[in-house]
């Protein structure tokens, strides 16, 4: 392997473990036209043709948004 490929190879590996260092939280943000303040979006999940609800979020001022930590490695 030539000297090049190497360090590319490590600095790949140096910033993936990094970005995954310690952040486990996710957030998702959305906009959403024609609901009204209060209306209420879902994150669910499908299994097994079925859908499992996983949050809820309110709608203010046509946005959402959903926060939490990942609890394991999809």
């Amino acid at each position: 392997m030539n000297k090049f490929n190497f360090i590319v190879m490590v600095s790949t590996i140096f910033t993936l473990t990094s970005c995954n260092a310690g952040n486990n939280g996710y957030t998702i943000s959305g906009t959403v036209e024609g609901t009204a303040d209060g209306e209420v979006v879902y994150l669910q999940n499908r299994v097994s043709r079925q859908f499992e609800q996983l949050d809820s979020a309110v709608i203010k001022n046509g946005q959402f948004t959903f926060r939490g930590i990942q609890d394991s490695v999809a």
